[in-house]
């Protein structure tokens, strides 16, 4: 693997690790919205590492779901659940930034949090285990 592609993988898990620290303190201060908008970012930085795993790189968010879940969830690399999960959290997100009226619980938000810290955690024995990070 090319040093860029370190160097971009270790950047792209700091800032998901910022995200969700975010994300929690966010949903403990009320701001359920908030919270999803940075557990999905979480996510999404993290699928972006693992992409950069394979050499693959997207510029637009549809584009890391579409990648993410062909190249990974497809090939029975990542359980699909998780497929699941970033389709979910990614339409979330979209419906609380755009839409004023949709509104998240706090459980919505707290389970949301942990299933992405979960999925963060996964990825970051994954990418050490495999000398990415």
């Amino acid at each position: 693997m090319e040093e860029d592609n370190r160097y971009f993988i270790k950047l792209y898990i700091e800032s998901a690790k910022e995200a969700l620290e975010v994300a929690a303190y966010t949903v403990s201060g009320g701001y359920y919205g908030t919270s999803v908008n940075r557990s999905y970012y979480a996510f999404f930085y993290t699928a972006s590492a693992l992409l950069l795993t394979k050499g693959l790189t997207r510029n637009k968010h549809i584009g890391v779901l579409a990648t993410f879940q062909k190249n990974f969830v497809k090939e029975g690399l990542i359980e699909a659940k998780y497929g699941k999960l970033f389709r979910r959290i990614f339409e979330l997100r979209n419906e609380v930034d755009y839409d004023l009226v949709v509104r998240v619980s706090e459980e919505e938000a707290r389970l949301l949090l942990q299933q992405t810290k979960e999925f963060v955690e996964l990825i970051i024995e994954h990418l050490k285990r495999e000398g990415n990070l």
